[in-house]
């Protein structure tokens, strides 16, 4: 019986081992653009590109320092820009997202100091975060795009 213990002990370890070798986990492909995935990305740009079509009526009331048409602006047609980007990063890659993450943050800033200007009536603050708004929603809109 002693034997018998001895030998059946072995055999469950050489089960053991031979099932554990034999059932590793597959390799996994690492994450790609999917048609599915590029047509979402797509789809969350196009308010992004929308907002970018219209800064121009932007920069003209900047110019012509209409600061409560600015305010309005600001609130009302590009309000929920924030949201859209975060929608546009979220359908990234992950390794993507940190990039536009970044870029989101900092149109956002930008438009938050485009903001305070127009309370303060302050053109020339206005005028360059305005220029920086538009370098850094046209990098965010190639790389998100790409």
């Amino acid at each position: 019986m002693k034997h018998f213990r001895s030998f059946l002990s072995l055999v469950l370890v050489l089960v053991m081992t031979l099932l554990v070798s034999c059932g590793s986990p597959e390799a996994k492909a690492p994450p790609t653009y999917t048609p599915d995935r590029i047509a979402k990305i797509e789809r969350s740009l196009t308010p992004v590109v929308q907002v970018q079509e219209r800064l121009p009526e932007l920069q003209k009331l900047i110019q012509k320092q209409d600061w409560v048409y600015v305010d309005n602006f600001l609130h009302g047609p590009l309000g929920s820009l924030r949201r859209d980007l975060s929608y546009v990063a979220g359908n990234l890659l992950p390794e993507d997202q940190p990039a536009i993450r970044a870029l989101a943050k900092d149109i956002a800033a930008h438009f938050e100091k485009i903001d305070n200007a127009a309370k303060d009536g302050n053109y020339p603050e206005a005028a360059n975060n305005y220029s920086e708004v538009v370098d850094d929603l046209n990098t965010l809109i190639s790389q998100a795009s790409k």
